[in-house]
């Protein structure tokens, strides 16, 4: 299990980078070039959007007086009451969901290629195969970021002037300086391994070895962040984004009687790495070891704290 976080302006409904997480980081990158090539996308992010903005003191039947005496200055408690209903997932939230999709196998189209180099010799070759774009055209009809970023450079307006170059096809990526994009969309895989979305979140690899299954699990749950983390460290009053969690459930299954075989396991071992790979970019808690926040934030509150004693003393 990876928990994974995401913030959104509550005022523009945009994705908040945490700089140095690269889950955070890559999200907003990938929606930024979404939405430059396709308004259209942008509009269902805003009018479905993932936060639904309520007036909560617009009735005042829910909310309860404490002023001590007549005249003085009412302070109000808000009377908060939490439905158990079903809320259905909004269409900011599925497109949320794909983009996530996107980056798990963009990172392990990188990671295969990485891993596989090493295997460059004709042997390997009996035992591994390379898929590209026309080999997933389940995936490319169901994900949408997938589709528009491994489309060819001549047919997407936005690129018509790099296409105009007749750039080779060892091109594998292009960033725009607009934050538009470009993948050459390929998976180095052991022969017979499929790989299959069978519901919306779920990736699923697997051959007769093993399978490796990734489930998206957003529940459109709040996550609250380290005290003092949006000040310091974001550098926004915590009142204006909303951080969100999202789950990634990791099942990675070896078959029993394969381990029978102790022939070219040397290909299936990235399982590993891969998975250890998606941990590092993607937990939130690693992010925060990695930055050592616990360290940090006491030096924060320390200096905070000498800063006001300081200032007190000099009043005396």
């Amino acid at each position: 299990m990876i928990e994974t976080v995401f913030c959104l302006n509550n005022n523009d409904n945009v994705l908040t980078k945490i700089l140095g997480y690269k889950f955070s980081t890559n999200l907003s990158d990938v929606f930024k070039a979404g939405f430059i090539e396709n308004i259209a996308w942008k509009k269902l992010w805003d009018d479905d959007p993932i936060i639904r903005k309520t007036n909560n003191l617009e009735n005042f039947d829910n909310v309860v007086s404490i002023a001590s005496q007549k005249g003085e200055d009412a302070k109000f408690i808000q009377k908060t009451e939490v439905s158990t209903a079903y809320s259905p997932i909004t269409k900011a939230s599925t497109l949320l969901v794909e983009g996530i999709e996107f980056m798990i196998l963009e990172l392990l189209s990188i990671h295969l290629n990485d891993y596989f180099r090493q295997y460059n010799s004709d042997k390997a070759k009996e035992f591994i195969s390379e898929f590209d774009r026309s080999d997933f055209s389940r995936l490319l009809l169901d994900n949408r970021f997938l589709s528009l970023f491994s489309t060819s450079l001549e047919n997407r307006h936005i690129f018509a002037e790099v296409a105009k170059k007749n750039l080779n096809s060892n091109v594998t990526e292009i960033r725009g300086f607009d934050g538009s994009y470009y993948k050459k969309f390929k998976l180095i895989l052991p022969r017979e391994t499929t790989i299959e979305r069978p519901a919306l979140g779920c990736i699923e690899l697997k051959n007769a070895r093993f399978k490796l299954k990734i489930k998206i699990k957003y529940e459109n749950y709040n996550y609250n962040l380290p005290d003092g983390f949006e000040q310091a460290y974001i550098g926004v009053a915590p009142a204006e984004i909303t951080t969100k969690k999202v789950k990634l459930e990791i099942e990675n299954e070896v078959n029993l009687v394969s381990l029978l075989n102790f022939k070219n396991w040397q290909y299936y071992s990235w399982l590993d790495s891969f998975i250890e790979e998606l941990y590092n970019q993607f937990s939130f808690e690693e992010f925060l070891t990695q930055i050592n926040w616990s360290t940090v934030s006491t030096l924060l509150h320390t200096q905070q704290t000498l800063s006001m004693f300081l200032s007190t003393q000099n009043k005396k």
